[in-house]
């Protein structure tokens, strides 16, 4: 299973985030971290999380770019190998102490979120599809 979660700038919970998986008794996971030109640490919390678990793919873009275009290069990170891919959920305020970029108002950030999952899971079945076919060399 792949987890993948691209943040910008989300330093402040995303050792959370990465200690959370560590802790599930499923193993058999990798967690993909993409991150979108962010300027905080956290580059450097998904590095260090990625020297100490090889489970950990820590990747890092200089250009940003905008969230479901950051989200298409974040999915492009999962290996075709991966059986199930789950996008890491962005923690709102409550948790993390870091409020929304819409200052908790369910506006335009929490539309965008919303359509990026809805894009996601209309296209796992046609990427999944895309690449059994490849598999059995049907292109």
């Amino acid at each position: 299973m792949a987890v993948v979660t691209p943040v910008h700038n989300g330093a402040a919970s995303l050792a959370a985030c990465l200690a959370s998986m560590r802790v599930r008794r499923y193993r058999n996971w990798i967690h993909i971290v993409v991150g979108n030109a962010s300027t905080d640490a956290t580059c450097a919390i998904a590095r260090a999380f990625a020297e100490t678990d090889r489970r950990v793919i820590a990747r890092a873009f200089r250009e940003l770019v905008p969230m479901l275009d950051h989200f298409d290069r974040a999915f492009a990170a999962v290996s075709a190998g991966a059986r199930y891919c789950k996008a890491a959920p962005r923690r709102r305020h409550a948790r993390s102490g870091v409020p929304p970029r819409d200052g908790g108002r369910r506006g335009a950030g929490a539309h965008t979120a919303r359509r990026a999952e809805t894009r996601a899971r209309r296209l796992a079945p046609a990427v999944e599809l895309l690449e059994r076919k490849q598999r059995l060399g049907l292109n």
